[in-house]
């Protein structure tokens, strides 16, 4: 299963690119692989202030929806509006076109809950995903 060697992830299939004070957050390829067809995403508002672990959007698919938790606390600085209309880039591109938000990373934020390249690929191989 492709991914990214240098982003983190989570155990729920989140992915963050941090860069400085910012992070792109999006959904894996495994992730996007299982839960099928992406229809319909409700990403926050710009400005909303996100904890780690609290719901900052919602995905629709034919067999699900399914709220997605934040990896990361901070402020939403962008969320993707190419996905109200095009929800499948997701499913299409979900290092790429199909990220979710760019937050601005809370200063005291700990990463080390993330995963990185090597411990998620074990995680894959633990839950039979490789």
């Amino acid at each position: 299963m492709f991914a990214p060697e240098d982003l983190l992830y989570t155990a729920e299939h989140i992915w963050a690119k941090v860069e400085d004070d910012r992070a792109r957050i999006g959904l894996t390829q495994y992730a996007q692989s299982d839960i099928g067809e992406i229809l319909l995403v409700e990403l926050p508002e710009v400005g909303r202030q996100i904890r780690s672990g609290e719901k900052f959007a919602v995905i629709e698919t034919a067999k699900a929806i399914s709220d997605l938790k934040s990896p990361l606390s901070g402020r939403v600085l962008t969320v993707n509006v190419d996905l109200q209309e095009k929800p499948e880039l997701i499913n299409k591109s979900p290092y790429g076109e199909g990220w979710l938000i760019l937050l601005e990373v809370d200063p005291s934020e700990d990463l080390t809950s993330m995963m990185d390249f090597q411990k998620y690929q074990a995680f894959l191989k633990e839950e039979g995903a490789l």
